[in-house]
């Protein structure tokens, strides 16, 4: 699940979703506002998409093609809004630009994850679909084939599976998630 907890904004490699925030006063009918997400320290535009303007709203959307090659790791996004911006290849490579949506504060990160990290697990077999399951399933019987997994708790809450390892031994535990977030 894409989503953006207090600016942090969480992509699983491959997922779909969007996230909206507030629309700041474009210029001319001719502007538009782009998302960016880039490498800190070598300013490398990693994923660039024009954002939809839709009632005093800015929604970026990501399709599975988007996020499905995304390089997993820790980078910043921001949305830049640009006077008639000229594109090749999804990227801008021309266009004024007039202002940037966080210009005035410091930029909000984005963390691109495996998908398995991301992986939600319930004991309900409600909350994944049957696919899913069979293939989560084998995964389990592997990790607990090794007896490092603990029993996945009983209730009706939704965990992540999380992997410490500490002075080189693995162990596993279950954190439950909270999706009110």
């Amino acid at each position: 699940m894409i989503r953006v907890l207090q600016r942090k904004l969480i992509i699983p490699r491959g997922d779909t979703g969007s996230f909206s925030i507030p629309l700041i006063a474009l210029a001319d009918a001719g502007d538009v506002a782009v998302f960016t997400i880039f490498d800190d320290v070598t300013q490398t535009r990693l994923f660039q998409k024009t954002a939809e303007i839709e009632n005093d709203q800015l929604t970026i959307t990501f399709t599975h093609n988007d996020t499905v090659n995304l390089k997993p790791g820790k980078y910043l996004w921001d949305i830049r809004f640009y006077h008639n911006p000229v594109f090749a290849e999804n990227k801008i490579i021309d266009g004024e630009e007039i202002n940037s949506y966080y210009a005035g504060y410091t930029l909000p990160t984005c963390e691109v994850r495996e998908t398995g990290d991301n992986m939600l697990v319930s004991p309900s077999e409600d909350a994944i679909s049957p696919a899913q399951l069979d293939i989560f399933s084998a995964a389990l019987a592997t990790i607990q084939a090794a007896n490092t997994l603990p029993p996945i708790p009983s209730d009706d809450g939704i965990y992540n599976l999380q992997l410490t390892v500490t002075n080189g031994e693995a162990n596993y535990s279950w954190v439950e998630v909270n999706v009110y977030e």
